[in-house]
């Protein structure tokens, strides 16, 4: 361990929190030197504010505002990093991320301070029940949206207009205001409905804003990651733990792991930098590389659907990708008792419309009298070379092109 890991945690005092698993060592540049920077769902000792606090503070921050409606840990957090970066001024502050009043109210301290707002990452979120859709009452439903869509949407309200001051400090209108939105929010997700549909406005907002904010030099650009170690998400990786298979987590991307909170705070530092000063409107995917492909719908969470599919028996899987060389296409069978959990890493549950299409695109008639269907008379006359056809098997499940 460094000196600098080491006096980060004689700092915290008698609260001890985790060293944060850093990829790469730090950067030589100061690449947000002189920087005022405000960061919401901060207070997880393994989440993604904290890890994005650390990187701002080692890349030249001036000040930080750490906030979290839970503050447990921001005090701990301060000490932290006032012990590695003593330059940097910390502020914490509690309060709802959702809450019109309070987020104004950190805008207008931060002008007041310092006469300037360089970056605000909204990245305070919830994840809510998983559950089946028709089981979220609309009061649920749109608690979930408000702390994940609308504390994005006034950190943009009040962190824009504040960012467009301009001084002797600041001369230029500039800023970047970053989204933690999801890969749910891109790719459609076996998790909580509420969820991924609140994700999905974050980005929708990063890029209907951006170009509501255009010629002011206030960039807006969210970050979707994939399967991440944080608070919010230790349950899953410690039921892996306890069970011996935290290898499987992550198993569905092509990496073969899950994320680091690290991981991610270094695009939210790339993106409040000037080297992003070209970057606006864009979501970006943190996910191993996730949603590079088709959304496969895995696990017992997937069994809770309003759709045609089915557990595909391990033969036939086997059969199927020997056959095409696919052995990773298909993963493993599901598991035999429902009430296993490592369903979310290891089990997909394929629709019969993804089978079909797989094959014809393989041109192999073999799936059409395994599994039967009203579609199985279409493939098996269908033209391989005829593009028009083709198209046909990116349709949506249930529909067949008729012209």
């Amino acid at each position: 361990m460094s000196d600098k890991a080491k006096d980060r945690i004689n700092a915290i005092g008698n609260q001890l929190l985790p060293p944060i698993n850093k990829v790469a060592p730090g950067s030589s540049k100061l690449r947000v030197e002189g920087k005022v920077v405000i960061i919401t769902g901060t207070n997880s000792p393994l989440g993604i504010g904290r890890a994005t606090a650390h990187q701002y503070a080692e890349s030249g921050a001036r000040a930080l505002y750490l906030c979290d409606f839970d503050d447990t840990h921001l005090e701990s957090h301060k000490k932290e990093i006032n012990a590695a970066f003593p330059k940097v001024e910390i502020h914490t502050r509690q309060f709802d991320a959702a809450d019109e009043d309070k987020v104004k109210e950190v805008v207008d301290d931060a002008i007041q301070r310092y006469g300037r707002l360089d970056v605000f990452f909204a990245n305070a979120g919830i994840v809510g029940r998983t559950t089946l859709f028709s089981d979220f009452s609309k009061d649920e439903f749109m608690s979930i949206l408000n702390t994940n869509t609308s504390s994005v949407f006034l950190a943009a309200k009040y962190a824009a207009p504040a960012m467009m001051k301009t001084s002797a400090d600041k001369p230029h209108s500039s800023g970047s205001i970053i989204g933690t939105a999801s890969v749910a929010g891109i790719r459609s997700n076996a998790g909580s409905t509420p969820y991924s549909a609140s994700k999905a406005a974050v980005v929708s907002l990063a890029q209907t804003i951006s170009y509501q904010l255009a010629g002011t030099g206030v960039r807006v650009n969210a970050i979707c990651p994939g399967l991440i170690e944080t608070g919010m998400t230790a349950p899953v990786y410690e039921a892996a733990r306890a069970r011996g298979s935290e290898k499987k987590i992550g198993q569905l991307n092509p990496m073969k792991r899950g994320g680091r909170a690290d991981e991610i705070a270094r695009v939210a530092l790339f993106l409040g930098s000037d080297e992003a000063s070209y970057v606006n409107g864009q979501a970006w995917a943190v996910d191993g590389g996730l949603s590079a492909g088709h959304p496969f719908v895995p696990g017992k969470l997937a069994r809770n659907r309003y759709d045609i599919s089915c557990h595909i028996p391990h033969n036939v899987i086997s059969d199927i990708a020997k056959s095409t060389n696919l052995f990773n296409f298909f993963i493993k069978a599901n598991p035999q008792s429902p009430d296993q959990e490592e369903d979310q890493v290891s089990a997909p549950i394929v629709s019969l419309s993804v089978l079909f299409r797989t094959a014809q695109l393989l041109r192999f008639k073999m799936l059409a009298p395994i599994f039967p269907s009203r579609n199985s008379q279409s493939i098996k006359n269908q033209k391989p070379n005829s593009q028009k056809k083709l198209g046909n098997m990116f349709l949506p499940a249930n529909r067949i092109d008729k012209r």
